[in-house]
């Protein structure tokens, strides 16, 4: 009896959903779209152009966007979805060429990350290091962390950001990166790189099942024994 408890315990441990790591060189360039293990890519243009990764580099850091009208960043009308086969806590990513309104023209630059469950949220630049992480309402996300790796504000950079746990503990099926025409006509209000995503591991329901089986039936196994 304690072996086959012992056995469910293992499985629960061992059959939850695997990590994903995904980055800007398993979206190959000239591709519409990308798949590996558990995930999908999809380049995407909202006027309906054909819409292809395009890789991009600078100061040692590469990104991928689409090509059209920044080739090799995500521009006004682009984005890339990431779909995934099972249900995903979102670890981190990485987004490259967001930068301050100093260096190229635009204002402070700004991704959006929208998800399958109705969150939408906002990367803002507000300086060389600094950035916020916001919901479409202006609220701060208090349990995410920027951090950036590359300076914003100057042309030698690569203005790279990293949101470490942006949406807690919430399952997500998708995630897009795109940008908004904001202001209204600008058209260049954002354009920007992905670089990576990282996803945690997420126990599958079997897999709690199993889990809780093994659990209550070595409790139940314990207490007969020690009658």
């Amino acid at each position: 009896m304690t072996a086959v408890m012992v056995f469910l315990l293992v499985i629960g441990f061992t059959t939850a959903a695997s990590a994903l790591t995904i980055d800007y060189s398993d979206l190959p360039e000239g591709a519409s779209s990308a798949n590996g293990a558990g995930w999908t890519a999809t380049g995407l243009n909202y006027t309906g152009e054909d819409a292809y990764f395009q890789w991009k580099e600078q100061a040692g850091w590469t990104g991928v966007g689409i090509s059209g009208m920044t080739n090799g960043e995500i521009d006004y009308t682009e984005a890339i979805l990431f779909e995934f086969a099972s249900p995903q806590i979102i670890e981190d990513f990485t987004l490259t060429l967001l930068f301050t309104d100093d260096v190229y023209g635009d204002p402070n630059e700004v991704a959006w990350i929208i998800t399958d469950t109705g969150l939408i949220y906002l990367l803002e630049v507000t300086g060389a290091t600094t950035a916020d992480w916001i919901d479409y309402l202006g609220y701060t996300s208090s349990g995410a962390t920027v951090t950036n790796l590359s300076p914003a504000n100057v042309t030698s950079g690569a203005a790279v950001w990293n949101v470490a746990n942006p949406f807690g503990d919430t399952l997500v099926t998708s995630l897009m990166f795109t940008t908004s025409d904001s202001p209204v006509g600008t058209n260049n209000y954002s354009d920007f790189a992905f670089n990576e995503l990282n996803t945690a591991p997420v126990p599958e329901p079997a897999t709690l099942i199993l889990l809780g089986s093994g659990l209550v039936g070595l409790a139940g196994f314990r207490r007969k024994t020690t009658r």
